[in-house]
């Protein structure tokens, strides 16, 4: 879509065809294609009627509908047979003899789209239980086929031709087929619901996002949970909208010193004279959060399916979702792999010949992985190897980087949209260097584009995440102030810390685990100056605490009203030291700590992964220290880093990453290889785990080693 909106603003990068023209002339080849070759085998008869038979011709025939015919007909030969295109199918004869074109297996996997009707071919089912009267109409898509081809005008080859239509039925005599009445969303209408979700499991055609679906329902825990989720979500967006309108529009804030009550300070109808900027963010909020509310609703039905399909195919109810594991799930799910054509592995050799040309994809957990991981592995390796400069193009900043959620999303934007098609895969026009130049400037032109994008909507972001962060965690440091210290892990250190394949739950649950060590690890370091400082503030402000609190035992009555300060009472001051001692007191380190970092920062590169090369024996130096508190920073620096990211990230687009564009594009087209069974994937995330002897998976691999060195050396 991004990339459609984009090819009508945007002109084209060389003059000529627009690079976006052209990777949908060539999506839409590869489109046509397929529609041709299921034209050919729906139209087959039609299309067989402009050759020859053949004597080999029936007994193929014979031997792909699994039936023997009681004669053959005599070899034709006036005419000499007309030549014949290759079958695409695996062949069953010896090579000199064509397979003719009504024999010859294609994809119709087009031709079942509708969710309500199981089609008899993926059933998969012996066809000898299911032979019916050969005079039974057969339901087709076309309402009528052209009149057959009158045969040979003399009257031997007359009779063989009579024979040969009485034998094999092509046409009925001088009228057109009819097909029986078809309703298609009748035929699973009162169906078992465990039945529906067997047929919707053997038609899955894209596999990526069905396996995408299946573990966003998991670690989303279930229908019921993402259901609540949202309707929370709408009801939290609609408060926090409603209480900005209502606290900047709503009150008179001038009455507040001589007001006791609510009602005195309220602005009457103070909806019809809001501000032209409150008028437009409720116009705009209305909109989309009309938009997201019917989303959700026609989103329903494919919430239920995936219920279905845990509940009945998997047998994992979604209470048992919030315990059972992704390894489990994954194994029940291999147990479903022979009911779907596309991958299953004990398909006899007659359904595989009547298949056809239906893509045989492979799958197993690591296959899974790699379909859920395809993007995200890419951009692992842009990380890793330190393609992408985020660094920011400012006087006095230019040397450092600043990766926020923000840029993050433009990125996936920009990049992931422009790289890869509707199913997931890299499309074609990457792999190639004839359109670079092309790429290169449109991806560059993307980055442009993107960054003007966020300059307009940069306020309203920056004053909805400050409002609804505000609101969220400011009872949270009220209550236990020592949370104003606690740390946490820059998006730029979770890019560097994830390793390729590895599933999101997966990756959070290493890097809490990590989290104890890495505070340890900074404890370590002395921080004598600091540390008496901070036991001195917290000596004061205890003691300061202390002498109101037990005066405030003694008589409540009389010295909680008291002002210490002008219109500052007891409980005022009271809360103000208390925060101030519970600050101090988190940053003394306690007194049994013992003193050893190079264990500490080897405990966090167990769950982290991270040790870098010039790391090895100076763990216990301050330049390790400062290197990974980069990774390891305070929360509050880091939501600071987000705003901050919202308002520099069109400087990014516009002046950093338009420069490497030429090393993204080349990097896709070098480090993208195809696997027979799972498509194009990141080089690095190929994981071959074949064992001796086996064959190695078939690799179109483009990557000249320059490149790959290079990379490898920039690391």
């Amino acid at each position: 879509m991004a990339s459609n909106i984009l090819s009508r603003i945007l002109p084209p990068a060389n003059g000529g065809q627009s690079i976006y023209e052209a990777i949908r002339d060539q999506e839409q080849a590869a489109a046509t294609s397929t529609s041709e070759a299921d034209a050919q085998h729906e139209d087959v008869d039609e299309q067989n009627l402009e050759e020859r038979f053949r004597d080999e011709d029936m007994d193929l025939l014979a031997e792909a509908m699994g039936s023997r015919l009681n004669s053959q007909s005599p070899e034709i030969t006036d005419h000499p047979p007309r030549s014949r295109r290759s079958s695409t199918g695996p062949a069953t004869q010896d090579s000199s003899v064509p397979r003719p074109k009504w024999l010859r297996n294609t994809t119709r996997a087009q031709q079942y789209r509708d969710d309500d009707v199981s089609p008899e071919m993926l059933l998969l089912e012996d066809t000898e239980a299911k032979k019916t009267d050969p005079n039974r109409p057969v339901p087709s898509r076309q309402a009528s086929l052209p009149p057959p081809v009158p045969g040979p005008s003399t009257r031997k080859t007359r009779v063989q031709w009579d024979t040969t239509r009485e034998q094999q039925r092509l046409y009925d005599d001088d009228r057109a087929r009819e097909s029986p009445a078809y309703r298609p969303t009748s035929a699973l209408q009162f169906a078992d619901p465990a039945d529906k979700a067997m047929w919707r499991w053997t038609n899955v055609e894209n596999l990526d996002n069905f396996f995408k679906d299946v573990y966003v329902y998991y670690i989303e825990k279930g229908i019921w949970s993402i259901l609540l989720r949202r309707v929370i979500g709408m009801f939290t967006a609609a408060f926090v909208v409603s209480l900005t309108v209502f606290l900047s529009s709503c009150i008179d804030y001038s009455l507040i010193p001589t007001s006791h009550r609510l009602p005195d300070v309220l602005v009457p109808k103070c909806t019809k004279n809001m501000s032209a900027l409150n008028n437009l963010l409720v116009w705009l909020f209305s909109f989309f959060w009309i938009i997201k509310l019917v989303s959700y609703a026609t989103d329903m039905r494919r919430l239920w399916h995936l219920h279905d399909f845990y509940t009945h195919l998997l047998h994992i109810p979604d209470v048992e979702i919030q315990t059972i594991s992704w390894q489990e799930i994954v194994g029940r799910i291999m147990n479903l792999r022979d009911a779907n054509p596309r991958t299953a592995l004990n398909i006899n050799r007659r359904s595989r010949k009547f298949i056809g040309d239906v893509a045989k994809e492979s799958m197993d957990a690591h296959d899974i992985a790699n379909r859920l991981m395809r993007k995200e592995n890419y951009y692992i390796a842009l990380f890793n190897k330190d393609i992408l400069d985020c660094t920011i193009p400012l006087p006095g900043l230019r040397d450092r980087r600043l990766f926020s959620k923000a840029l993050e999303w433009n990125l996936g934007y920009c990049v992931s949209d422009f790289v890869f098609n509707d199913q997931g895969q890299v499309k074609q026009i990457f792999l190639k260097d004839t359109h670079r130049q092309a790429l290169i400037d449109s991806l560059r032109t993307r980055f442009i584009v993107a960054g003007f994008i966020n300059i307009v909507v940069a306020p309203i972001v920056v004053v909805s995440i400050l409002v609804l962060y505000f609101l969220r965690y400011f009872t949270e440091f009220q209550r236990d102030p020592s949370q104003a210290g606690a740390r946490g892990y820059t998006p730029f250190a979770e890019w560097k810390f994830r390793e390729f394949n590895e599933l999101h739950h997966l990756f959070q649950r290493r890097l809490n685990m990590s989290y104890p060590f890495a505070s340890r690890y900074l404890d370590q370091f002395p921080k004598d100056k600091t540390v008496q400082l901070a036991r001195f503030v917290r000596t004061i402000a205890g003691a300061l605490a202390t002498v109101l609190a037990v005066a405030s035992l003694l008589d409540p009555e009389v010295f909680l009203g008291f002002e210490i300060t002008p219109d500052r009472t007891v409980l005022f001051w009271l809360g103000i030291l208390a925060t101030i001692w519970a600050t101090a007191r988190g940053m003394v380190p306690d007194d049994e700590l013992v003193f050893d970092p190079e264990y500490a920062i080897n405990e966090v590169a167990q769950y982290t992964h991270y040790h870098p090369v010039h790391w090895h024996g100076r763990l216990h130096s301050d330049e390790v220290r400062q290197e990974f508190s980069e990774l390891y920073r305070n929360k509050i620096r880091i939501f600071l880093e987000e705003i901050l990211g919202i308002i520099v990230t069109p400087f990014v687009l516009w002046f950093s990453l338009p420069q490497c564009s030429e090393q993204i594009v080349d990097f896709f087209r070098e480090f993208t290889v195809h696997v027979d069974g799972l498509g194009y994937v990141c080089w690095f995330a190929h994981f071959n785990f074949r064992k001796p002897g086996q064959c190695t998976a078939h690799l179109s691999t483009r990557r000249p080693l320059g490149l790959r060195n290079h990379l490898h050396h920039s690391s």
